[in-house]
């Protein structure tokens, strides 16, 4: 868990699908989850997103473009990132 200066919650990025694609796309950039632009709900509805693999739900599958990256989460969450330009 990370905590947010100055917010007073924790991101917790492992948690949900947003999460997590936000947390692949810092990792991948070398930044603070926090750092990454444009935000996520710029891309995709984060709560729909999250909504699609309650409950551990399979079957669906999810590609979109965000932060300079095709995100695809597979039908078990996994997300993979390929840049969009090299």
């Amino acid at each position: 868990m990370r905590h947010v200066k100055g917010l007073g919650s924790t991101l917790d990025t492992a948690s949900t699908v947003s999460g997590r694609v936000i947390q692949a796309v810092a990792d991948r950039n070398g930044v603070s989850p926090l750092d990454i632009t444009p935000p996520l709900f710029d891309a995709i509805d984060p709560d729909a997103l999250d909504r699609l693999y309650d409950d551990g739900r399979t079957g669906v599958a999810v590609d979109f473009e965000f932060a300079g990256y095709l995100v695809t989460v597979n039908e078990h969450g996994r997300v993979d990132l390929a840049p969009l330009s090299e």
